[in-house]
């Protein structure tokens, strides 16, 4: 079974549920997380060439928190974040 870390957007915002593949085996999935929404802190100007992890740890002080800055974005990818020329930064902290 796979394992989420405790900041997992999964282990925070989703619950896992049984269900049947393809093949007939039983397999734990999960849904898309849902986000709840933040407060804005600001927008980002995009410059090329940037990462969201860059991003993220420069404003959140987690790289590993570039999912927030896509979900505050109202993305499901994060490379879909980055061809904006304004990136709306979440406020830290649920």
């Amino acid at each position: 079974m796979a394992k989420f870390s405790p900041d997992s957007r999964y282990s925070r915002h989703s619950q896992p549920f049984k269900t049947t593949d393809p093949r007939g085996r039983e397999v734990l999935a999960v849904k898309p997380a849902v986000i709840p929404a933040k407060r804005n802190r600001g927008a980002h100007v995009a410059k090329d060439p940037q990462r969201l992890d860059h991003l993220a740890w420069f404003y959140l002080k987690r790289a590993d928190a570039f999912w927030e800055i896509t979900a505050h974005n109202g993305r499901l990818l994060p490379d879909a974040v980055l061809v904006q020329s304004r990136i709306r930064i979440p406020l830290d902290g649920d």
